[in-house]
């Protein structure tokens, strides 16, 4: 607001001293002018009332009362202003004192994560890189027998034609054909059998076939390995009014 007023005062010297100049310049111009062009520049001056003299002036300025009411700030205007500002800045002094409190907390728990962080990172040393799980540990999707209790089971409504069940790759495959279940033998080495009906034990040669028929009851037939490894079938064929219900479970181990 000071700045305002510097300004107004400055833009007054200047039209004081327009003023002045256009006076003078108008006293010579009336001293070279013509009688008619004399008197009617007289009468303009004249009709605009031009008064400058002293009593406007003090030490260089304006006086006050010759400026329009509401041009120049009063003294309570500026006390008014001073007190906005002491309260202005006693409210940001205040909220910069909370910023930085916040501001103190806000490291504080950075601190506290990055320790954290670090932390972890030293846990994750120890557990094994996600390249070196694919290379030592067996995936579900892969085609291999997973050991010793490894359970395998499908059921299924007899679609009226030979149909595939249950394969456990590089090992055995089940199909199944009315009341029938056709064990095929795919592990690429004999497997020896216990009897099933409607024969007795014996032999699967590789890429051979075992032919087990299934009844009402849960019947049970045994497959050995080259290697020692036990296989156990439970089959069984139920008849229903929609067709015949052929469900197969096998164990591996004992």
């Amino acid at each position: 607001m000071a700045e305002s007023v510097k300004r107004r005062v400055a833009a007054a010297r200047l039209a004081v001293a327009f003023v002045a100049a256009g006076t003078i310049a108008g006293a010579a111009a009336w001293a070279q002018a013509s009688p008619a062009q004399t008197a009617k520049e007289s009468i303009l001056i004249s009709s605009s009332k031009i008064k400058l003299d002293s009593s406007n002036i003090k030490n260089g300025s304006l006086l006050f009362q010759d400026f329009i009411k509401g041009e120049v700030p009063s003294g309570k205007q500026f006390k008014k202003l001073e007190s906005s500002f002491d309260s202005f800045k006693q409210t940001t002094d205040a909220s910069l004192a909370t910023i930085k409190g916040e501001a103190s907390s806000i490291k504080a728990e950075v601190s506290t994560i990055k320790a954290e962080v670090s932390t972890i990172k030293g846990e994750l040393g120890s557990y094994i890189k996600s390249s070196e799980a694919d290379a030592r540990y067996i995936k579900l999707s892969d085609d291999v027998v997973r050991g010793d209790g490894s359970v395998f089971t499908a059921s299924t409504l007899y679609p009226g034609k030979l149909t595939q069940v249950l394969d456990i790759p590089n090992l055995i495959s089940v199909s199944i054909f009315g009341a029938d279940f056709r064990i095929a033998n795919n592990s690429g080495s004999p497997m020896t059998h216990t009897s099933c009906a409607p024969g007795g034990n014996g032999t699967i040669a590789a890429g051979a076939q075992l032919v087990c028929t299934g009844s009402s009851t849960s019947d049970t037939v045994q497959l050995i390995g080259a290697g020692g490894q036990v296989l156990t079938l439970s089959f069984s064929a139920i008849q229903l009014q929609s067709g015949t219900l052929d469900t197969v479970q096998i164990l591996i181990g004992l």
